[in-house]
């Protein structure tokens, strides 16, 4: 238990300030690269879960997502039924 006024605050304005981060500032999606808010022109703002961002640009991300996952298939034996049924997707 905290027996100094001082102690209270401190502890009080960690917990406010962590209060109104948005989901840009979070400090502790670290494995993220760094995140901005979508433009302003952007048609959808959020996505309404939190920790999941807007990408303006999903479908060219997306693709390069799926190369990359098709290199790894790669090295996986032809034989293993765990490649055969990811490359079918």
């Amino acid at each position: 238990m905290l027996r100094n006024s001082h102690g209270l605050r401190r502890v009080s304005e960690c917990v406010l300030q962590n209060a109104i981060r948005t989901m840009y500032d979070n400090p502790y999606i670290k494995t993220f690269k760094p995140k901005k808010p979508p433009s302003p022109t952007f048609h959808k703002q959020t996505t309404g879960l939190t920790g999941l961002f807007v990408d303006e640009h999903a479908h060219q991300n997306l693709l390069k997502e799926y190369g990359r996952l098709m290199k790894v298939l790669e090295q996986i034996p032809s034989h293993s039924s765990y490649r055969k049924y990811t490359e079918q997707l």
